[in-house]
Formats: structure tokens, C-alpha cells, sequence
């Protein structure tokens, strides 16, 4: 019994189907201010909150974004971390343009 229960509360793998990059970006209320940016995909994910785990800068994370998009938890090792997300916005990366 006590086996089972442990099996079930494990995190596997397909908990956290994502990847995720953590960077870190200065807020609008002078010194001190900070804005942890998640990228997963091509979006980016603005929140205020921070995790030691994962620091400033890194990845890949294996992530999970909820249902409603209002939060992203991030593995780190064998902590997770939750993020709060404020604001989100396409990630544009630099390539050929359209013709």
C-alpha cells in the first residue's frame, strides 16, 4: 500500500511535457526591480516572482503551463518552481525575412 502511494506521488515526465528558459529582465521601478522571463515555445511568459533553484539565468527546464495560462512550474532537479504569469508576448527570434 504504502508503495502505491509513493508511485502515485512521484513526478514523472509527462507532468512536465514542456521546455523552458528562465532570463531575467529589469522591472519599471528602478533599482531592484526585476521581471523573470520564461520562454517556452515562441512565447514568453512575464511574471515578478523568483526561484533560487533556478536562478537568473537557465535551462532547459522540463515546464508545465496551466489550463487558464496564469501560471508555469518549472522542474528544477527535485524541486519545482511556480511562476505567476503577469503578461506574455510572441519570443521573436532573428531569421530570413518573408519574401
Amino acid at each position: 500500500m504504502i508503495v502505491l502511494a509513493l508511485l502515485l506521488g512521484t513526478v514523472s515526465a509527462s507532468d512536465f511535457p514542456l521546455t523552458a528558459w528562465v532570463s531575467l529582465t529589469k522591472g519599471d521601478r528602478g533599482l531592484g526591480s526585476y521581471f523573470v522571463q520564461i520562454r517556452i515555445e515562441r512565447t514568453m511568459y512575464i511574471s515578478r516572482d523568483f526561484c533560487g533553484e533556478a536562478g537568473f539565468v537557465g535551462g532547459p527546464y522540463p515546464a508545465a503551463l496551466n489550463r487558464g495560462k496564469t501560471a508555469v512550474e518549472l522542474r528544477t532537479g527535485k524541486k519545482v518552481c511556480k511562476y505567476h504569469v503577469l503578461d506574455s508576448r510572441p519570443f521573436l527570434t532573428k531569421g530570413k525575412k518573408p519574401q
